[in-house]
């Protein structure tokens, strides 16, 4: 049997229903959700995760591995491909001579299309 729904009041009026003691107003929650941008296509508990953490661009997100990410209180395994998706938009957007140029900094002698190829698969 589901639990009973309960009214709630949050402190900005908005009146709402809820069944478990997530604190959280739907109504609050629909005005902070960005309207672009990668936070904008995520989840609510996972964007507030992201954003608990201060992670508010994908270059504040390229510093956390996978397992960090997943750690996180409100991040699922539905976010990460989410989360991939957005980070290789992103690259895909550099200049080439940038790309080269990052190669260079981190002394690797291989071609860009095979740093694109490996940055892809450890994006995360």
């Amino acid at each position: 049997m589901p639990a009973a729904k309960t009214l709630r009041t949050c402190a900005n009026g908005h009146r709402y229903y809820k069944s478990s003691d997530c604190p959280v107003c739907p109504e609050c929650e629909k005005e902070q959700k960005p309207e672009k941008g990668f936070l904008s296509v995520l989840s609510a508990p996972a964007r507030r995760a992201l954003q608990t953490e201060g992670v508010s661009t994908l270059n504040e997100l390229a510093q956390y591995s996978e397992k960090q990410i997943l750690a996180l209180h409100g991040i699922g395994k539905s976010s990460l491909p989410v989360l991939r998706e957005a980070l290789k938009k992103k690259i895909s957007v550099l200049n080439p001579e940038i790309i080269r140029l990052l190669i260079r900094a981190f002394g690797a002698k291989i071609s860009v299309q095979k740093f694109l190829f490996y940055f892809n698969l450890v994006i995360l």
